[in-house]
């Protein structure tokens, strides 16, 4: 990088010191992500190598591991001082296609999760889908320079920034209250209908006539006590919570 032709301000140096400390914590984050792919590599050649998985969820899972590991590569390979234009768009568009396939595989879990559900609900995350990569396409941004130096100057930092990880945040959100919600509803109706597995939770007690009696609130509570806690969940559920990985793909 060439030197400036006059000494930066004080604005600039500050500019200067949150770039860097932005572009430290990038490589760190690459390297974290570098981590998680090489200790679930593994798991990815099992899943790879399973009979019937060439399907579209497991592509775009693959993809966006892909474009995950190309991203850290090209954070950390290039030099957080020199703030090269080309450098810099090619890791932002490599980190928006990772971005936009993660959050369609968060789509994906949402959809299977609903699959007897209306299409209404689908349609509804399909849209949040929309609105979070839209959200996550500012990051596509060229960075700027001063006018009076040649430093690194980000003259639109909420909207590269703020503005995608809220919209991220907020799509994430959705998709883990939605899935938490169905994973505790079904697990209540599991226990409801079976009797041997609410005996303990639901303390349904033999009437008379053969029948049971309707569980008092006491019980309601308790019963959904258990679900919270992982207790009584149905074998499906349970193996989605543990390793629910396989099943989304």
């Amino acid at each position: 990088m060439s030197l400036p032709s006059q000494p930066p301000s004080n604005e600039d140096l500050a500019t200067i010191k949150s770039l860097l400390i932005f572009a430290y914590m990038m490589q760190m984050t690459a390297m974290i992500m570098i981590w998680d792919i090489v200790i679930h590599i593994a798991d990815d050649v099992k899943l790879l190598f399973l009979p019937g998985r060439c399907r579209p969820p497991t592509i775009v899972y693959f993809l966006s591991r892909f474009f995950s590991l190309v991203t850290s590569c090209v954070i950390i390979a290039d030099n957080a001082v020199t703030c090269k234009p080309s450098i810099t768009l090619a890791a932002i568009s490599t980190n928006f296609v990772a971005i936009v396939f993660t959050l369609f595989q968060f789509f994906i879990r949402v959809k299977v999760i609903y699959c007897e559900g209306s299409q209404l609900k689908t349609g509804i995350f399909f849209a949040l889908w929309v609105f979070a990569s839209g959200g996550a396409s500012f990051t596509v941004y060229s960075v700027g320079r001063s006018e009076c130096t040649n430093y690194p100057a980000d003259t639109s930092y909420w909207i590269r920034v703020g503005l995608p990880v809220m919209a991220i945040l907020l799509y994430d959100s959705c998709v883990f209250l939605a899935i938490s919600y169905r994973i505790y509803h079904l697990s209540l109706l599991f226990i409801a209908a079976n009797p041997r597995s609410n005996r303990s939770a639901m303390g349904c007690i033999s009437a008379p006539e053969g029948g049971r009696e309707r569980p008092t609130r006491m019980q309601k509570f308790k019963a959904r006590a258990s679900t919270i806690a992982g207790r009584e969940l149905p074998s499906l559920t349970r193996a989605i919570l543990r390793d629910g990985q396989f099943y989304y793909l």
